[in-house]
């Protein structure tokens, strides 16, 4: 009831039209992986290579980083999606799993390219989870990353207003 788990051979085209994953967070996931490349390539490309191959190119680990994801090894057992992006070194391991919370929230993805099929210049993903919020930006010089002090503004807020999203987009810039 709380979890998605996805196995990592699962294509990336199965993923998009699944309809646990269209209903996540206003389908910030599905919307991502809409935009990679043609149908083709979604039909043969796996979550689990895009995860494993961490490209700074990748519109789907921008959207999934938005959401508390694990990822679970054959050996190494399960391990969050950010201590992966941000260890060292290749892993010596098999991904089997990967698996996104289920719970209730809103979110938001986009895009930024010359042309839908070239790579992206930027992403961007927003996800608010009752009045936590979490942003990520990616496919910039380097790997997807959480825009933490953008965050930090919302999260502590006690109200939000027009006015803060732009000190949070200013942050986040």
């Amino acid at each position: 009831d709380n979890q998605i788990i996805i196995g990592a051979m699962t294509s990336l085209r199965d993923m998009e039209k699944h309809a646990s994953v269209k209903s996540l967070a206003d389908g910030i996931l599905s919307e991502s992986i809409s935009q990679i490349l043609g149908v083709p390539f979604r039909n043969i490309a796996t979550v689990g290579g895009s995860v494993m191959g961490r490209y700074a190119f990748s519109d789907s680990l921008t959207a999934l980083l938005t959401f508390d994801t694990t990822l679970r090894f054959y050996k190494a057992g399960d391990m969050t999606l950010m201590n992966y992006l941000e260890s060292k070194g290749k892993m010596h391991d098999i991904l089997t799993h990967v698996i996104i919370d289920n719970q209730s929230s809103r979110g938001f993805f986009k895009k930024v390219s010359n042309t839908s099929l070239d790579f992206a210049m930027l992403n961007i993903a927003v996800r608010r989870v009752n009045d936590s919020y979490r942003i990520v930006l990616g496919s910039r010089p380097g790997i997807a990353t959480l825009a933490e002090e953008a965050m930090k503004l919302l999260n502590y807020a006690d109200e939000i207003s027009d006015e803060l999203i732009l000190q949070a987009a200013e942050r986040v810039v």
